[in-house]
């Protein structure tokens, strides 16, 4: 099979020629500029229809395919992938290609051999047949059309250096004639017709060339011949002979314009890496790379650094040109920067054309067959570059910018490579170089300076040249000057240099935003979070949320913003700084806050209806505001819990920003997702600044419900004295309020905190109180009743236990409370351990932990790990129960449950000790002790005070386990439990 595009596209089966109509002309000719890669559906469509929004274009571009492939005959030809069509074309098989392949062997060999040259570049161009994709109009095939013509002219020159090389000078006048004749303004061919006629004998006609060349240069185009053509003339008028090399006589500039060097520099080896990598890549094209990423980023410095690495691989020279498309400054005209690059190359002032077009054309005439790297600086978008890029395969180019530049990756096949952020690594790295070894640093404060510099070589550079500025003060001293982040980007500013201060050098992606982007960028400045999602960035800016989606893509190919999963968004803290700054000047600030609280308090009041049991929502809350903001859909209680996890700490961190009525709403909506998350830390924030907002407004229900709350907080993390502080306080508001409801809350809330402090007669007193409030109300009873079978269960009364949490778990199987039954499995099984059913036990305390997991409640997951642990050390497994142990103990320690720690760790010891290592065991008893007495857990104290007993009584020393037997008899005696008499029995047997 062979392909034609050197002349009208055809294509050709076994000689013959097959018959293709427009579209399939077109079609194909797009695919085969792209051959052997993928080739977008938008960009074929684009071609086809010539950008037309035609209905069912996909459908119309999928039978334009299929035919196409029909005539190819070969269905691997033509496949779909992750990047669009690709067409399979093999070596040979595309005349075009042919063509430049044969060009590029005759470059191999134009210096040793002009014959072998001459040969190879006339078989070349014989394959031409008329223009490149003649009768095609499309500006990918044009621009491709033009580049294969410029490169057949530059082939033409070329033969004629080997002809006049192998001193066929008179042979070859009349071509170089008509060719003149053709391509009036190509000073080459006018030099290489007068080199002809100057060494066939003809003087007069050789200056007479020259005289009919400047005549029509000075005309056409107001310029004077070059220096290659001036230098002809005079060597001929001058009688001199005339010698032409590859480029002839005159020797070509190389320039040599790449800045100085960076200094210290560190990291970025995968992105040089990758730079390497494709230089060492054999292709028939220019190699292009752009280097983008935020302000500050360092794509200058790298691009520098690597430049000055391969500046050998490039011996005929380095071109470099700031394109100004951020700064202070306007963007540099293409035009104006090749004027810059043609009088590096060698043209005059007067000589270089007026023209884009005519430039682009000169400048990559120069290039052709030349060895250069080719650096665009700070480009500001595709078009600022394509007419700076040579078009010869032995050039390289390198683009920095602050936009991805997507369409110069599509349509001229850039290799992309985004630059983010320096590793904390090479932060430090770059930061200790620069200080040098002379300058005492604080590890910790110095690592802390990276953070606050968010890990951009142009913050981190400005920060070392503050401490070495004022070296008394230090890194510690910057980094408490730069805590404050409304005041970071100041102390960042460098003598007010446009091109150094921070501030500054963010200005200006924020200038180049059109006013709907820049006001998004701004908005977000508000946010508090570190991450946010559409929704939020809608309600701020109060429009759509597809709109919103645009102008966030805007954004982040200006890498103002960073995405991160889940269709997340990230500003790094100097950028949220700058945009908080901006934010602080924007009139409708207030409403954007208020329309961003609504929208959260309603986003939560959605998905807590889904994760939390219908009767915890039966008592009224606070009012939740209207919103006109899109809040997220939640299928289920599994996307509703993931949305919750994921916006938690924005939810939290808005607290501050927010009217009083957010934390007072959000404290009552999150609580119950919060306590069984175990997100105590979180709970504690939350409810205290409930409780203060509350007090504020001067609403005492509100109030109580905060506290009531935030005695919960207090509970699971094992600070009975605070909490049973806050649900008294709560108990004498709901009083004065008259609410039964809510005072049976708060009585079963205050049994737990009196089980927890060990006053048991006490608990259940508050316990029958509250049943008896509920049953008044008709509220349902399940907590309680699991609540008073714990504690009836911890006082050995085991029927009346297993009663009590029966009827709570038909309940909460009834009211579909799976984390309610969840908690109660767990208790069930603590009974089933006592009575010495232990099979019951795994079946409950296995349930148990299913159900946790699956609706993320991790309070009631550590619970059930724990239980898990205490039936299969009964049943003898004490690795199993060691495994179940250590990962409650772990959960229990990230979540700071104090009194879940303890009992995990008494659990790891006792299977510790159930395999003979009592040694090892005691460690373990005496740090749970310990964090029991420091948080007057009672009961759990006394347990791990019997524990070591047993295990210093297993190591032989008897007067350590009697005095610690002793220790938990008090305890257990104060507490009236069964295990007061078993300790008196080990008391009165022990030696």
């Amino acid at each position: 099979m062979e392909f034609e595009v050197l002349g009208p596209v055809r294509l050709l089966r076994d000689g013959e020629a097959t018959r293709l109509g427009r579209m399939q002309r077109l079609l194909l000719s797009v695919l085969l500029v792209h051959a052997n890669r993928p080739v977008s559906g938008d960009l074929l469509a684009d071609a086809l229809w010539d950008g037309v929004a035609a209905a069912r274009v996909e459908q119309n571009l999928r039978l334009h395919i299929h035919r196409l492939r029909r005539l190819l005959g070969d269905r691997e030809r033509l496949s779909f992938g992750p990047g669009g069509y690709r067409l399979v074309v093999q070596p040979g098989e595309l005349d075009a290609e042919r063509f430049e392949s044969l060009v590029d062997d005759a470059s191999e060999v134009v210096g040793d051999d002009p014959q072998r040259t001459a040969d190879l570049l006339r078989e070349a161009l014989a394959l031409w047949q008329g223009t490149p994709y003649e009768g095609l109009d499309d500006p990918v095939l044009t621009d491709e059309g033009q580049r294969l013509t410029d490169r057949r002219i530059s082939a033409t020159e070329s033969l004629y250096d080997a002809e006049l090389n192998r001193g066929h000078d008179v042979g070859v006048v009349d071509e170089l004639t008509d060719l003149v004749r053709r391509y009036p303004l190509r000073e080459r061919l006018a030099t290489l017709l007068m080199t002809a006629l100057y060494r066939s004998g003809r003087q007069a006609d050789a200056l007479q060339v020259y005289q009919d060349a400047r005549r029509r240069l000075v005309d056409e185009l107001g310029l004077e011949p070059g220096p290659e053509l001036r230098a002809i003339e005079q060597q001929v008028l001058a009688g001199e002979p005339v010698d032409v090399g590859v480029r002839g006589s005159v020797s070509m500039p190389v320039p040599a314009q790449l800045p100085p060097n960076v200094r210290g520099f560190a990291g970025r080896e995968d992105e040089i890496a990758t730079l390497n990598r494709l230089l060492s890549v054999t292709t028939d094209s220019t190699v292009i790379a752009t280097l983008s990423g935020t302000a500050g980023v360092g794509k200058t410095a790298l691009a520098v650094r690597w430049a000055h690495r391969v500046r050998d691989r490039f011996p005929d020279g380095q071109l470099y040109i700031d394109l100004r498309g951020y700064g202070p400054d306007a963007p540099l005209a293409p035009e104006d920067a090749l004027a810059g690059f043609l009088r590096a190359l060698g043209v005059a002032g007067v000589d270089v054309p007026q023209e884009l077009d005519e430039r682009a054309a000169r400048y990559r005439s120069l290039l052709d067959g030349r060895r250069m790297l080719v650096v665009l600086d700070n480009a500001r978008a595709a078009d600022q570059v394509r007419p700076l890029l040579p078009s010869a395969a032995s050039c390289a180019v390198l683009i920095t910018s602050r936009d991805s530049l997507v369409g110069l990756g599509v349509r001229d096949g850039a290799e992309r490579i985004g630059l983010h952020r320096l590793g904390v690594d090479e932060a430090r790295d770059l930061m200790t170089s620069l200080l040098g070894d002379d300058t005492a640093v604080d590890t910790e404060a110095l690592d802390r300076l990276i953070e606050q510099c968010a890990r951009l070589p142009l913050a981190l550079r400005i920060a070392v040249d503050l401490v070495r500025t004022r070296p008394a003060r230090g890194v510690a001293g910057l980094v408490a000057e730069l805590a404050d982040e409304r005041e970071r980007l100041d102390l960042l500013d460098v003598d007010e240099d446009p091109h150094s201060a921070a501030r500054a050098v963010f200005s200006w992606s924020y200038r180049q935003l059109s006013p709907e982007a820049a006001r998004v960028f701004r908005r977000c400045g508000l946010h508090p979070g570190r991450e946010i999602d559409v929704h939020s960035v809608a309600a701020l800016v109060g429009s759509d949320r597809r709109a919103i989606r645009r102008h966030l893509d805007v954004l982040v190919r200006a890498h103002l913003f960073e995405e991160t999963s889940h269709g997340r968004f990230h500003l790094h803290d100097l950028l949220r700084a700058y945009a908080r700054e901006l934010a602080e000047q924007d009139h409708g600030r207030t409403e954007a806050l208020d329309r961003l609280s609504a929208y959260y308090l309603q986003s939560v009041s959605s998905a807590t209806r889904l994760i939390v049991p219908a009767h915890h929502l039966s008592r009224s809350g606070p009012e939740v505001p209207a919103t006109e903001a899109e809040v997220p859909s939640f299928g289920t209680d599994h996307d509703a819990r993931e949305w919750l996890d994921r916006e938690r700490s924005n939810l939290l961190a808005f607290v501050s920003d927010a009217q009083d009525d957010y934390p007072i709403a959000l404290s009552w909506l999150l609580s119950y997702y919060l306590d069984r998350g175990a997100y105590y830390d979180d709970a504690l924030d939350l409810h205290a600044e409930a409780v203060v907002a509350a007090q504020r407004q001067h609403d005492g229900v509100a109030e109580a419900d905060a506290l009531l709350q935030l005695a919960g907080a207090y509970h699971f993390i094992g600070e009975s004295d605070k909490s049973a502080e806050k649900v008294e306080r709560a108990l004498v508001l709901y009083r004065d309020s008259g609410d039964l409801e809510r005072q049976a809350a708060a009585l079963n809330n205050l049994g737990s905190v009196n089980t927890q402090r060990g006053r048991f007669v006490e608990a259940l007193r508050c316990y029958q109180e509250a049943m008896t409030l509920r049953r008044q109300v008709g509220g349902l009873t399940s907590s309680v009743l699991t609540n008073t079978g714990a504690l009836l269960a911890r006082l050995g009364r085991h029927d009346e236990a297993s009663s009590h949490l029966e009827e709570a778990l038909r309940l909460e199987e009834e009211s579909n409370d799976r984390g309610g039954s969840a908690n109660t499995l767990c208790h069930l099984a603590e009974v089933a351990v006592q009575l010495g059913r232990l099979e019951e036990a795994l079946n409950f305390a296995n349930q148990a932990l299913v159900q946790a997991r699956e609706i993320g409640a991790r309070a009631v997951e550590m619970d059930a790990l724990v239980g898990l642990g205490d039936v299969w050390r009964h049943l003898g497994d004490q690795q199993r129960s060691a495994s179940y142990h250590q990962e409650a103990l772990d959960l229990a320690r990230a979540a700071h449950d104090n009194p879940l720690v303890v009992l995990a760790m008494i659990g790891l010891a006792r299977s510790d000790a159930a395999t003979g290592t009592a040694a090892r065991a005691i460690p373990l008893y005496e740090s749970a002790v310990e964090i029991a007495a420091s948080h007057h857990l009672r009961d759990e104290e006394a347990a791990g005070h019997d524990s070591l007993g047993d295990a210093y009584a297993q190591v032989g020393d008897n007067e350590k386990a009697r005095t610690h037997w002793q220790l938990a008899l008090e305890i257990f005696d104060e507490l009236g439990v069964p295990e007061a008499d078993e300790i008196a029995a080990k008391l009165a047997d022990s030696p």
